[in-house]
């Protein structure tokens, strides 16, 4: 008798439709030190919310090395999030990336595929036209849980003390606020512009 199978795929949601939208960020997670083609690199993964014009709530992340280097994808984006305006001296000195939570930008998202499967990812940051409420409903914890998952994947279950520890804290005051406030924002239906001449952070 056949034994017949077939590879499923790992994922049965709807990626993001493509496209330019507004959001905001609810998450900067450290990843700690993460195994690349380059050797192990401290990474982080930022996540935004987006809403489709017709209500249709996404999350999407982008991972970065930890680097504020002229070079860096993260500074760069950092740049382009604010406008084409660079960090200045201080923020170059100490740049707490935990700020970025509760801030807004604009999404340029495309698709790749992979194995088959189609899959969202955030091309290009820019600076918000206007401002935007999360609506309450991403979950750090299972996010955190996935990440750790992933990670250990490709660690070889070696995941390293960092790593675990940062997947261990408890979520900041800050993302709890930035939902309460959400939540709060989005039963006034009140969504306030952003001044053009206004640094997102």
């Amino acid at each position: 008798m056949a034994l017949i199978l077939r590879r499923e795929s790992s994922s049965n949601r709807t990626p993001c439709p493509e496209g330019l939208y507004d959001a905001v960020c609810v998450d900067v997670i450290d990843l700690g030190e993460v195994p690349t083609a380059y050797g192990d690199k401290h990474q982080i993964q930022m996540l935004w919310e987006v809403r489709t014009d017709e209500g249709i709530v996404y999350h999407l992340s982008k991972r970065y090395t930890a680097s504020l280097h002229e070079k860096a994808k993260l500074a760069q984006d950092l740049k382009a999030w604010r406008g084409g305006v660079d960090l200045s001296a201080e923020e170059m000195r100490g740049f707490d990336l935990e700020q970025l939570v509760g801030k807004c930008c604009q999404l340029l998202v495309t698709h790749f595929e992979r194995e088959g499967t189609a899959y969202a990812s955030v091309d290009k940051i820019l600076k918000p036209k206007k401002k935007v409420t999360p609506t309450g409903s991403y979950d750090a914890e299972s996010t955190k849980s996935r990440l750790l998952e992933r990670i250990s994947m490709q660690q070889a279950g070696a995941t390293s003390e960092r790593v675990k520890a940062a997947f261990a804290a408890p979520s900041g005051a800050a993302r709890a606020a930035t939902a309460a406030a959400g939540i709060k924002a989005q039963d006034k239906g009140f969504v306030p512009q952003v001044e053009p001449d206004e640094l997102p952070f």
